[in-house]
């Protein structure tokens, strides 16, 4: 899980400005087997309310920490206090939006600043505002870093996660309960909530990640299986949620079948038969099943909205009501 709450000691590269530790959240880098797998997907989580800073590592297209001190002048590395200027080096900013509906009125772009943090090891933190974490849902992060003449020379793009709360700065939020399952719910759902619930693995089957990779299929895919409905639902308004649970832990089993088939080898040595990847049968079994009965719902109640959507009443002139 990713760290939320806890202020986060930085001993290998000290806060230079002087202030007291913040928040500080990063990303739970995934492991295999002792391997850390770098190359996944970068999901943030935070829980509505507050307001913390994202702990951000450029990385290159092998895992590998991308040093980006060529970048800034030696001025702004001396004095990393505050955000670097316009024209005096290199910039750095991240993007947000909620990860389904598109851009527009209701669904802004927003954007802030960044620090370096450590330079050589691609470090750099983000603040995030009130105005980002402002809603329970799953949005698109942009993170770019481009030179002094506005050249772009790197963008990453992880997802943040905002779990619900009642410390909401909407009250809507809290009357329509909005926003996705937490991920402690989904994990409850499927009993991967440590290590001690899973004794062959010995450690969580799926990570945050995973999680928020597939969380927003089934909103995706309601949105675009006919007949449409309107207006088109995100992360943040779903409103079916134990029907989104079931579409969320269908998908995580299908995905960790492939995961299973592509690493069975069975094994037999001094007599003993070793086969501990053969999952792929219940994983994928259950996981259609699943997402058989998600699509099954959706089907219904479209059907059930169109209905409603094209019946009604009218007053007429002599004083009664048509349907």
């Amino acid at each position: 899980m990713a760290v939320t709450g806890v202020p986060v000691p930085t001993p290998d590269f000290p806060d230079q400005s002087g202030s007291p530790p913040v928040t500080v959240v990063t990303v739970d880098v995934p492991a295999l087997d002792g391997c850390e797998v770098l190359t996944r997907l970068k999901a943030y989580v935070v829980t509505l309310g507050e307001v913390p800073t994202l702990r951000h590592v450029f990385r290159d297209r092998q895992g590998n920490p991308l040093d980006i001190t060529p970048y800034f002048s030696e001025t702004y590395l001396d004095s990393v206090s505050q955000s670097p200027g316009d024209g005096e080096t290199a910039q750095l900013i991240l993007r947000s939006k909620e990860i389904v509906a598109p851009a527009g009125p209701r669904n802004p772009v927003l954007q802030i600043p960044g620090r370096v943090v450590d330079p050589t090891g691609g470090v750099v933190d983000f603040d995030l505002n009130e105005n980002i974490v402002a809603r329970a849902g799953i949005y698109q992060l942009s993170v770019c870093l481009s030179d002094q003449n506005n050249k772009t020379i790197k963008i990453e793009n992880p997802v943040l996660w905002v779990e619900r709360s009642l410390f909401v700065l909407d009250s809507a939020d809290t009357r329509f309960n909005s926003g996705p399952p937490t991920i402690n719910e989904i994990r409850m759902a499927i009993r991967d909530c440590g290590a001690a619930e899973n004794l062959l693995l010995d450690d969580i089957e799926f990570k945050d990640d995973q999680l928020a990779a597939v969380a927003v299929r089934p909103l995706q895919y309601w949105n675009e299986i006919p007949p449409p409905i309107r207006p088109a639902v995100d992360s943040r308004c779903f409103p079916f949620r134990e029907h989104w649970m079931q579409a969320i832990i269908g998908h995580l089993f299908v995905t960790a079948a492939h995961h299973y088939r592509r690493n069975q080898l069975p094994a037999n040595a001094g007599g003993i038969n070793v086969d501990d990847m053969n999952k792929e049968g219940p994983y994928l079994k259950m996981g259609m099943q699943m997402l058989e009965d998600w699509k099954q719902f959706v089907l219904a109640k479209k059907l059930e909205i169109n209905s409603a959507a094209m019946m009604g009443t009218v007053k007429s002139a002599y004083g009664g009501f048509f349907q």
